[in-house]
């Protein structure tokens, strides 16, 4: 654990609280050994970390490419959990078309109200903007294996020494090297949690209801339905479909919340009633 100074100290865990404290939870340690949990402004589930700021989830343009439905599903997440996430998208030096190719895309995440930062690490490319993004407290990483989390975080903290996995040439994607969430103290303040990557990403815990509060985007328009309880899917006098036939929405964010709506019926809680 670290103090208030940001030093490192190896504790022990009471036996009591052992299974109920996670990465950023505030403690009360006495003789080395931690005796209390304080109250947590927050807990983020996948991955467990404790009284975060900020979640940023990363994706990469290529090796792996990139894929916005996986976006997507991990914005849900984020979410249905009460946190809006900051998109990184890495790599943009193996396909210098990419931005422009995808500039609509783009531009819907960032009417949507999220940030959005594009970047190279192996270049250092806009890195600078990026390393001013984090905030100074809990920052979590979260995305894809090889999209290059850990080889951020070793620019953003010098020491940090994080293992760099290879890229799989047959399937394509990165290798996990982290295994476990780990907290780092940034040098102009406030912490990063390196967290496992993932290839797949669970809606069991959601149920459908939930789903429509997860795009940001829908808010001004929802207001305009004529059910309360609208979906934006089937419903006649929907706000959210007029704003997409107007070109309010964007049809891709529109689409991709249809089908991440009937995923959620089919995998996760009851519907809404």
């Amino acid at each position: 654990m670290a103090d208030e100074r940001r030093e490192e100290h190896r504790c022990e865990v009471r036996g009591r609280i052992q299974k109920t404290i996670y990465p950023g939870d505030r403690v009360v340690v006495e003789d080395e050994m931690i005796e209390e949990l304080l109250p947590r402004d927050n807990l983020l589930s996948r991955p467990r970390v404790a009284n975060i700021s900020a979640v940023n989830i990363m994706l990469s343009v290529e090796r792996p490419e990139i894929d916005f439905q996986l976006l997507d599903r991990f914005l849900l997440l984020v979410e249905a959990e009460g946190f809006r996430p900051v998109i990184f998208i890495n790599k943009i030096d193996l396909d210098r078309d990419f931005l422009s190719r995808e500039e609509e895309k783009i531009s819907a995440y960032r009417e949507a109200g999220y940030s959005l930062y594009t970047f190279s690490v192996r270049e250092k490319e806009n890195l600078d903007s990026v390393r001013q993004s984090f905030q100074r407290g809990i920052n979590v990483m979260a995305g894809p294996s090889g999209v290059g989390k850990s080889a951020l975080i070793n620019e953003l903290v010098p020491d940090a020494n994080l293992e760099l996995g290879e890229i799989s040439e047959k399937l394509k994607r990165g290798k996990h090297t982290t295994r476990q969430v780990k907290l780092l103290a940034l040098p102009e303040g406030g912490w990063v949690a390196d967290s496992p990557g993932f290839t797949s990403l669970s809606l069991e815990h959601l149920d459908s209801g939930e789903v429509r509060f997860c795009f940001p985007e829908f808010d001004e328009y929802a207001a305009n339905c004529h059910f309360s309880s609208c979906t934006h899917s089937h419903e006649p006098d929907c706000g959210v479909k007029k704003a997409v036939t107007e070109e309010n929405i964007n049809e891709f964010r529109y689409e991709s919340y249809l089908r991440l709506l009937e995923l959620v019926k089919e995998q996760g809680g009851p519907d809404y009633d």
